[in-house]
């Protein structure tokens, strides 16, 4: 048994499976098989691409980061190391000045 929404008077109503199921006057269509595929070029194997300058520099990347040398990751390259002892230098300077005007409010003079 089928039924179908009657818009005519809102109620859902039996009807005959093809008109249940195709709406409207809707008709089935036929499945198309899809056309192959058609590259501007051939397409290269995976091993016989050309590496690109980018590709090169990732790899040499990962050779210095990946190395055993004992240092941490964010000290690798040497911009690195002068930006954290800048970074050190600026935090031990700011400690030993907070201690300092601590020391000089809690102390009248």
């Amino acid at each position: 048994m089928a039924y179908k929404h009657n818009s005519a008077s809102g109620k859902v109503t039996s009807a005959d499976p093809l008109s249940a199921y195709n709406p409207g006057g809707l008709t089935q269509t036929k499945v198309k098989e899809a056309s192959p595929i058609q590259f501007a070029q051939k397409p290269t194997p995976a091993g016989a691409m050309e590496k690109t300058l980018k590709d090169k520099k990732i790899a040499l990347n990962q050779l210095r980061f990946g190395a055993a040398d004992g240092l941490p990751v964010h000290l690798k390259l040497g911009r690195d190391r002068i930006s954290f002892v800048f970074a050190m230098g600026l935090t031990t300077v700011g400690t030993i000045w907070s201690c300092y005007s601590l020391y000089k409010l809690s102390f009248k003079e």
